[in-house]
């Protein structure tokens, strides 16, 4: 047995099958009315059926007024669980975890997804090299 195929019991008192992890990426795959749907869950059934002890979601938005990208999942207090339920029982189907990452993208959101930002400062920024990002102070 090598290292990476041992298990690994984490301070929370989680245990992972193992050392192999899939970080969380922006998926950009939710359906409509920002849900996971099928092609989520058979992503996650195919990432679990190939080993890894833990599954990191690509981010879950908080907020359907705030998103990075129109292909994001929202996750509020009225949205319907079950889309949820079955990604990640897909994610979960060969023993490993999932982890669901949340975000909320502040005020660097694309100009043409939100006509208001919120963050936690006030003053100005510059994103860069993102011409199409937010580059107002917040209201």
């Amino acid at each position: 047995m090598t290292p990476l195929s041992e298990p690994l019991r984490l301070r929370s008192g989680a245990v992972l099958p193992n050392r192999i992890a899939k970080a969380a990426m922006e998926e950009l795959l939710a359906e409509p009315g920002q849900l996971p749907g099928d092609v989520l869950t058979t992503l996650y059934r195919r990432l679990a059926a190939g080993g890894a002890g833990l599954l990191i979601t690509g981010h879950v938005m908080i907020d359907r007024r705030a998103v990075a990208q129109p292909g994001d999942v929202v996750l509020e207090e009225d949205t319907p669980l079950a889309p949820f339920r079955d990604w990640a029982a897909a994610g979960q189907s060969a023993g490993g975890q999932v982890w669901m990452q949340i975000n909320h993208p502040g005020r660097v959101v694309p100009k043409d997804l939100a006509r208001t930002t919120w963050a936690p400062s006030a003053v100005p920024i510059d994103v860069g090299g993102c011409p199409a990002c937010t580059r107002l102070p917040v209201p």
